[in-house]
Parts: structure tokens; sequence; C-alpha cells
């Protein structure tokens, strides 16, 4: 899938297609928690935006890829909950 943004369904479609050395990680939390700082720290990439507040960042799941001994890991970065513009639309945006 790359490094896009995607829908919980397109992930669905995606985790059929998995080898066994192939694992997806999706990361679900309160904005402002660290999500996308832990996703660029473990995968020593710099593809998540990250903030500093509680005003969320991240508005789109974005997965981004880290291939570590022969082992593909898939994380996905989502929006994050109770942020101050309510959960309603980011909870729409991961169906």
């Amino acid at each position: 899938m790359g490094n896009k943004t995607f829908s919980i369904n397109d992930i669905s479609k995606f985790n059929r297609q998995l080898g066994p050395k192939e694992k997806i990680i999706c990361l679900l939390g309160e904005t402002g928690n660290g999500k996308s700082t832990f996703i660029n720290q473990i995968t020593n990439k710099n593809e998540c935006i990250e903030g500093d507040d509680c005003e969320a960042v991240t508005t789109e799941p974005k997965m981004v890829n880290l291939d570590y001994e022969g082992y593909n890991f898939y994380f996905i970065d989502t929006p994050g909950l109770n942020d101050k513009k309510g959960d309603e639309g980011n909870l729409k945006k991961l169906n």
C-alpha cells in the first residue's frame, strides 16, 4: 500500500494479502499522546507529522512501512481521539 492515506476498509483488504512475515500495527489513542512520534521513532523515518499540543495534526490514517530482520511491519497512524473538534469526523475517516 505504500505510504499514503487510506480507510480501514482498505486496511482490511490489504490484511488479506499479507504473508506470514508481514504484520499491520494500528495505533489508536487520544490526540497529543505520541502516536505519530512513536511511529517516526520506531521506523527511524520522519513520515508522520508530529504535533506539540492537543490540536490534532494527523487528519487521515497513514501507513509507514518498516522492514526488520525479514519481517515487514506496517504501522498505521490514525487521527487522535478526544480532539477539540470532536471524535465523530475522525471516526468516520477510519471507516
